[in-house]
């Protein structure tokens, strides 16, 4: 349901949600949750062992389809010796979890 009064989403041209919208919405909140809990347990995870959690999380929540793949840090690159720890970016459009590089804390 969107926010506001009823007959927003029809004035906003809005259609309504797919068929198994909510279940599935629910699904990748808890396996964004569960991912998050790993990472920000950890001081500081590198990309091997980042692309590892990362992947298993994906397959214990069903969602084997999804790929893990490095994206670039503050530099512009990937990870290295000043940005060799790991935090998140989801992209459920492409079905991508990101390793963004950053610097340790």
């Amino acid at each position: 349901m969107f926010p506001g009064e009823r007959g927003t989403c029809e004035r906003l041209g809005l259609g309504a949600l797919p068929s198994g919208y909510e279940p599935a919405a629910t699904r990748f909140a808890e396996m964004r949750e569960e991912m998050d809990r790993r990472f920000e347990g950890a001081a500081c995870v590198g990309e091997r062992e980042g692309r590892a959690i990362a992947r298993r999380v994906l397959d214990a929540h069903g969602f084997a389809a999804w790929r893990v793949r490095v994206g670039s840090g503050a530099t512009g690159e990937g990870f290295g010796e000043m940005e060799s720890c790991t935090s998140l970016s989801f992209d459920p459009v492409a079905r991508e979890v990101i390793l963004v590089p950053e610097t340790a804390p």
